[in-house]
């Protein structure tokens, strides 16, 4: 038996081969947008895989979930499970792995069916954009399913990122747009929703006290999608206890699950003694005001976490986020490029990494917030020329549809930023304008600084990877091919300085839904 080994030119060529042969018999040709689309459908089904992670919990846990599971509907789970495969392209091998990770985290969960009350406290660890949020939507779909009534996920800080959640779990398990059912709206349905509009969440908003009174009327498990601010969280506990407490136990005999996303952000008690920070505060009040209760953090640098203070035993024994009764670390998928494949030791990708020896007379390592860069480092104007090169192979492979950002972090000072912004942005601009008007020239753009500088950088950087057998699963591209579609690859590239003062402002996705921002 003779192995092909796939590759995304195989890919390519068979769905060539098949489109032939159905023109032939009458079909109509597929659009060169629609061909794309099955590549990269295709290509992430096939190649993109995900292990499951690693646990440390508490000896005396006693498993439940199983067995609960196999008495249990799973309609929440089987149509997030669909939508993964269906809209998302997951592979099925991928699905399963998630399936059987999600798993292993209930099973480290309270039983929300036990006669008796409980706390967990448990941390989740992956790696920075590895597939957390997923994970946690999984796990949430699970949730509901075992019959947790509450769920409370807690985002970032900020108002934008904490729309952006809600948008991923109106997808992924409540099915509906909740603004658009807010605002009454028609066609409200989204994600899972399309698949099986029966099973859905029920998404409280902040007008909840107006729309249900108590939590005990509604029939759907019910999920609260909030940012972490001390207001937000005060009003929340404050809802919960006048409208849902119990009047005797002052607690709310509800089993509850609360995510906290990005747990090293804001959630960490940071004060000493019996001081505690708000956010922190906030939190320990909504867990203690169930009977049942869940803490889980997601997280991608979880030392503050585990390293609180053990001396103070009564705080982490107490009510604190400690993880006392789980760490589960969760495994990457296979596509997955992060710290380790690049600095680690004998780092696969290592090659990533260039030295850069021309910035510190520009801009001295050690410098002042009124200091100045003095020149742009031929190192910047490479990478810049790099990244213009990046956009335009993403284009020609076919991925136009993803926002690409490029990063430049030399400086801690504000005032620095702005002033290198704006001799980025004049450099980025000339470029643009000197490109839009000879790319099409051909060798003639060569007498231009730009295009000297964009050729140079292919051939030292990228004219090699097209005869490394490691690379041999990609589309390849010539000088001539790239310079020739240049233009439009980089024409929305805009300068933006990044910072916490303005990061709502500027880090702003949501305004390009159409077309990818760069």
């Amino acid at each position: 038996v003779m192995t092909i080994p796939i590759t995304e030119e195989w890919i390519t060529m068979m769905v060539d081969v098949y489109e032939k042969q159905a023109t032939l018999m009458g079909a109509v040709a597929l659009k060169e947008a629609e061909k794309e689309d099955v590549i990269t459908t295709l290509h992430s089904r096939l190649f993109v895989q995900i292990d499951r992670g690693h646990c440390l919990k508490e000896k005396d846990h006693t498993p439940w979930y199983m067995a609960a599971k196999a008495d249990q509907p799973s309609h929440f789970w089987d149509r997030y499970r669909i939508y993964l495969q269906k809209e998302q392209h997951w592979n099925k091998d991928t699905v399963n792995e998630l399936d059987k990770t999600t798993d292993e985290i209930m099973d480290l969960l309270g039983n929300p069916d036990s006669a008796n009350s409980f706390l967990y406290r448990g941390l989740c660890i992956g790696d920075v954009q590895s597939g957390k949020t997923s994970t946690y939507i999984g796990l949430i779909n699970k949730a509901a399913d075992a019959h947790y009534r509450v769920i409370i996920l807690l985002t970032g800080t900020i108002e934008k990122l904490r729309r952006q959640t809600q948008q991923r779990i109106d997808e992924g398990f409540i099915g509906l747009d909740s603004y658009a059912f807010t605002l009454e709206k028609d066609n409200v349905q989204v994600g899972v929703g399309a698949i099986d509009p029966n099973t859905s969440g029920w998404a409280v908003t902040s007008t909840a006290k107006k729309i249900v009174g108590q939590l005990n009327n509604i029939s759907a498990p019910v999920i609260l999608v909030l940012k972490k601010n001390k207001s937000v969280l005060e009003k929340l506990e404050r809802w919960l206890r006048f409208y849902n407490a119990n009047k005797t136990t002052k607690k709310i005999d509800l089993p509850m699950l609360l995510i906290d996303d990005e747990a090293d952000n804001a959630s960490v008690n940071t004060k000493k003694d019996d001081e505690v920070t708000a956010i922190n505060k906030g939190i320990r009040k909504l867990l203690v005001l169930f009977e049942k209760a869940n803490y889980v953090g997601f997280t991608a640098t979880p030392y503050a976490n585990i390293f609180i203070d053990p001396d103070t035993e009564k705080e982490m024994l107490d009510h604190d986020l400690f993880p006392r009764d789980f760490i589960y670390a969760l495994e990457a998928p296979s596509n997955y490029i992060g710290a380790r494949s690049i600095f680690g030791e004998n780092a696969p990708y290592a090659y990533m990494l260039e030295a850069n020896d021309d910035c510190e007379s520009a801009l001295p390592m050690k410098h002042k917030k009124e200091d100045v860069m003095a020149y742009m480092p031929e190192s910047m104007k490479e990478a810049i020329a790099s990244f213009f090169i990046c956009n335009t192979v993403r284009d020609l492979r076919g991925d136009s549809k993803s926002h690409r950002t490029m990063m430049i972090n030399i400086s801690r000072f504000i005032a620095v930023q702005n002033q290198i912004t704006k001799a980025v942005d004049s450099y980025v601009r000339d470029a643009k304008r000197e490109i839009h008007n000879y790319y099409l020239s051909g060798e003639d753009a060569m007498q231009f600084e730009i295009f000297r500088l964009m050729r140079m950088v292919y051939e030292k950087y990228y004219v090699g990877f097209a005869s490394d057998p490691t690379f041999s699963d990609l589309k390849h591209f010539s000088w001539e091919q790239i310079q020739a579609a240049i233009y439009p690859s980089i024409s929305r590239i805009e300068v933006r300085t990044i910072n916490g003062g303005n990061a709502p402002k500027n880090l702003d996705y949501e305004n390009y839904e159409k077309e990818p921002n760069n």
